[in-house]
């Protein structure tokens, strides 16, 4: 019986590895993985996007500028990935349109330096049930 539950155990890990190598070549192929930063400015800020936590990070001093409903916003590759927004301190404002359509935001933490947010900066963002600060 012990022989037989060994082979039977071998038998399950090996198939198990070998279902796991095509997904990780497709990882390794398509250049995106967990954990993994993307970043840019925004007005006088900077943005990141970790995809591992999946929280877009707002950065810097100054304002964020404008967008409007039809402007791409420099993140919108990763839009159903953010889950959670960070403005830092020092960025004193948040611009229009700036985080629209947002489908899966849940959170925002808006540090209290900011002294603006603008028209619509939250519009389609139908799942955000929490924002802390200013």
């Amino acid at each position: 019986m012990k022989k037989f539950l060994c082979l039977l155990l071998s038998v399950v890990l090996t198939a198990t590895a070998f279902t796991a190598l095509p997904v990780t070549a497709w990882a390794a192929e398509s250049g995106a993985s967990v954990g993994d930063s993307y970043s840019g400015n925004v007005g006088g800020c900077e943005w990141s996007f970790d995809t591992m936590t999946q929280v877009l990070t707002i950065s810097g001093s100054g304002s964020t500028g404008n967008f409007t409903a039809d402007t791409v916003q420099p993140w919108k590759d990763y839009e159903n990935e953010i889950y959670s927004i960070e403005v830092t301190d020092g960025v004193t404002g948040i611009g229009d349109f700036m985080f629209y359509n947002l489908p899966f935001l849940h959170d925002v933490s808006i540090a209290d330096s900011v002294q603006s947010i603008g028209e619509a900066a939250f519009m389609k963002c139908s799942m955000l049930i929490k924002v802390n600060g200013a």
